[in-house]
């Protein structure tokens, strides 16, 4: 019994491995440097906005909190920066943007 459940877990542990190694080859996350960069993507907003009110004049705060808006972009594009050309990407970005940006809804599916 001990060998199945070490077999199961074995398997699981590999399945696991596969899952999160395998990204196509044009996926955003090839793009993303560990220094951080500047990225234009385009896409569809695929989660509902959720908008986090600011703090505005509250005397407990050293810093005021801003307002922001936060969503999850399935990316269709993606912009060479150095050449200004556009070519087909894949993938999900959680978006966090300063401002309540209440104009922006999810596409229906």
């Amino acid at each position: 019994m001990l060998y199945l459940w070490a077999a199961c877990a074995a398997l699981g542990g590999a399945y696991h491995h596969w899952y999160r190694g395998n990204a196509a080859a044009d996926d955003v996350r090839h793009l993303a440097r560990e220094e951080g960069q500047p990225a234009r993507l385009r896409g569809v907003v695929d989660s509902q906005p959720t908008i986090a009110r600011g703090s505005g004049d509250n005397p407990l705060r050293s810093f005021e909190k801003k307002e922001t808006t936060r969503f999850v972009l399935r990316v269709t594009a993606a912009q060479d920066l150095a050449n200004r050309s556009w070519h087909s990407a894949s993938g999900l970005v959680q978006v966090n943007a300063t401002g309540a940006m209440d104009a922006i809804t999810a596409a229906t599916r």
